[in-house]
């Protein structure tokens, strides 16, 4: 009887452990370091590679260093934004793909001020934490669904 009461506990611990390891993967973030179909990505404006990234991808999150490039009100309203970004540091003509937040207030971007910071503005580099939603081959656009962006 104790041989079987190991057997059932080994097998237990075993799948316990196997589930939070398959989470811990599902949850983990992806950057350049250990997602290489990412480092790719951010030095690419093929068409086809980004839509497959983005298909592969879709609902995972990223985080890379980038920059604002541009930043709209949405539709008139005062506290909801478009930004368009690019990999890297900060230059007049990108870097990558082109990555848009739609739609987006303050409390979508992570930040906690009422008011959209000095740093949300057009030449800024930072750090962007984001979900992979869909890339739009008409725009040419990676839509991102932010987590949160940080100047640096």
């Amino acid at each position: 009887l104790d041989f079987l009461l190991e057997i059932k506990t080994t097998i237990e611990t075993t799948t316990t452990s196997t589930t939070i390891e398959t989470k811990m993967q599902e949850s983990q973030i992806l950057n350049i370091t250990n997602c290489e179909d990412l480092a790719n990505l951010l030095q690419t404006n093929s068409t086809s590679e980004i839509k497959g990234f983005a298909e592969k991808y879709n609902g995972k999150t990223i985080e890379f260093d980038g920059n604002i490039a541009h930043v709209n009100n949405h539709n008139g309203y005062k506290t909801r934004y478009d930004i368009l970004l690019y990999y890297g540091n900060y230059n007049e003509n990108g870097g990558g793909p082109n990555f848009k937040f739609d739609d987006v207030n303050v409390k979508d971007l992570g930040i906690k001020d009422l008011y959209l910071p000095d740093f949300v503005s057009m030449g800024s580099n930072i750090y962007i934490i984001a979900e992979v939603e869909e890339y739009d081959e008409v725009s040419d656009i990676l839509k991102l669904d932010p987590v949160s962006i940080q100047s640096r």
